[in-house]
């Protein structure tokens, strides 16, 4: 479904552990994502917001189901472009949240349908990024697909979204991008996870 990326697989599973441990944690001078609701925006396409799909909510029948369009959209101040990130404690102490549209009040949530890409334990490469019922585990936490890290960006004031499916690792990011499509985002373009890749603007996210 989606058009390969420049980026080589080689490059991807290059990095380095030490790369990938720097890259895991929270920069001091970054704000932290608190309770309430907020727009993300990427650098990418300055001018979109991460967007509920309103029309696929909007059905006289069974209204928000699980599985909706997460997409972006230009900025419109309307209630499915706001999302209420919930604090989840995490071991390493890295900020972890899981992350509620506010109209439709569903989890963000990666799909993991399908299986990993190439069989890599954990790579959900080119999977979308979508909406669902809020799930907890057998233990009452959150599954691991509904949780987002707050990780450094790349730039002072943003951060990278990495799915809770692979913490600590290079998979599984925010991604903007429109593989095989517009570019930059126009409106109605999916949003998906990529591997990791230094300096993207399209993983990169702040929220106002």
């Amino acid at each position: 479904m989606n058009a390969p990326r420049t980026t080589t697989r080689a490059l991807r599973t290059s990095l380095t552990a030490v790369a990938a441990l720097a890259m895991a944690w929270w920069a001091p001078g970054m704000a932290q994502a608190n309770p309430g609701n907020w727009q993300l925006h990427t650098p990418y396409a300055s001018n979109m917001c991460l967007d509920a799909d309103y029309v696929a909510g909007s059905q006289t029948q069974n209204p928000w189901r699980n599985g909706d369009k997460v997409q972006m959209w230009v900025c419109n101040d309307q209630a499915q472009q706001g999302w209420l990130f919930h604090p989840v404690s995490t071991p390493s102490g890295v900020p972890a949240f899981t992350i509620t549209n506010q109209r439709s009040g569903l989890c963000l949530d990666m799909d993991i349908s399908g299986g990993t890409h190439d069989n890599i334990p954990n790579d959900y490469l080119g999977h979308l990024v979508q909406l669902w019922h809020c799930l907890n585990d057998s233990s009452g936490h959150p599954v691991p697909n509904q949780v987002w890290y707050q990780l450094s960006g790349d730039h002072d004031g943003w951060a990278r979204l990495q799915s809770g499916a692979d913490t600590g690792g290079t998979f599984n990011f925010m991604d903007a991008k429109n593989y095989g499509g517009t570019d930059p985002s126009q409106n109605g373009d999916p949003v998906l996870v990529w591997d990791y890749i230094p300096g993207d603007s399209p993983q990169n996210w702040n929220w106002t």
